[in-house]
């Protein structure tokens, strides 16, 4: 009991010193493949997963966050900039202003940060069968095997908002920006015509800007449930990978539905959601496909209530 209530205590206080009104946790369960590209062919080895990942966003929609992070961005530029002129004209002195930025211009905006991190159960397919064997006289062999082993990380930057289409008719529109850096890890057997099998052990990093938009249906006589459909695509795959052969034109894009359920309350607003989704992103010459169920519980906190 003491530890639930230091918890929450603490979850309190965190949202409270950071003037973030909205904090959620994520489940997926996904399933997974990642394409390897190569200058030679036949190649492309496919690794097939399961990944269970996890995600905890805490957002601002008062639009302080928003305003304090435009006001040091636009403080730091003109600081440089005057800095650079300072040492072209060889002054000792300089001055530089900035916009004052206000909540209220950014109120409903959401900005803040999350992170995800996952890792794969063991039932992934590490397909090698069309990879050029590293000796010329051995043929092409079979080399699929089952035990691959995936993991991954991920945190970053969120910027989105939502609103209203048509007042009162439960019909909106959303959109969400990330900017987001992590790692993703492959671990899996190899076992040419050898006498011991051997092992990949690849970690690397990927960045990733997915942006997406969609529509909501969310009409009061629903009494709280909504509907939500979405696509996108990350900015960085799309020109990490573009003209790489896709199995489906859809394999381009990111995109999904989620149900939700929102109850309001005066100080707070608890939901819940579930979902599907489909998403892909490029890494170190791999271009990694996830799609799966997902399921979300959140709250938000009205601060102006308190």
């Amino acid at each position: 009991m003491v530890s639930s209530l230091s918890r929450a205590l603490l979850l309190l206080t965190v949202l409270a010193s950071t003037a973030c009104s909205h904090l959620s946790y994520q489940r997926a369960e996904v399933s997974g493949s990642t394409t390897e590209y190569s200058d030679f062919e036949p190649t492309e080895p496919r690794h097939e997963y399961n990944l269970v990942l996890n995600e905890l966003n805490l957002y601002d929609r008062s639009g302080a966050f928003c305003a304090g992070m435009l006001e040091a961005g636009d403080r730091a530029s003109s600081r440089i900039a005057e800095e650079r002129e300072m040492a072209e004209e060889g002054r000792m002195r300089g001055e530089y202003s900035w916009r004052e930025r206000h909540a209220s211009e950014y109120a409903g905006i959401e900005c803040g940060g999350f992170f995800r991190w996952g890792s794969g159960v063991d039932t992934g397919l590490t397909d090698y069968s069309q990879v050029q064997p590293p000796y010329d006289n051995r043929g092409y062999g079979l080399f699929t095997h089952t035990g691959a082993d995936h993991s991954i990380t991920e945190g970053g930057l969120h910027i989105g908002g939502r609103g209203p289409i048509f007042e009162g008719s439960g019909l909106g529109w959303l959109f969400s920006f990330r900017l987001s850096l992590g790692s993703m890890t492959i671990s899996a057997p190899i076992a040419p015509a050898s006498p011991s099998p051997e092992r990949i052990d690849e970690k690397s990093g990927f960045f990733v800007i997915p942006i997406a938009t969609g529509i909501t249906f969310n009409p009061w006589y629903l009494f709280g449930l909504g509907l939500t459909l979405w696509g996108g695509a990350d900015g960085a795959s799309a020109l990490a990978n573009y003209g790489e052969e896709k199995d489906s034109f859809f394999d381009n894009f990111d995109y999904g539905a989620q149900a939700s359920w929102r109850w309001n309350f005066t100080y707070v607003t608890p939901s819940v959601q579930v979902g599907w989704r489909h998403n892909r992103f490029y890494w170190d010459g791999r271009t990694a496909t996830h799609a799966g169920w997902e399921a979300m519980i959140g709250v938000d906190l009205h601060w102006d209530e308190f």
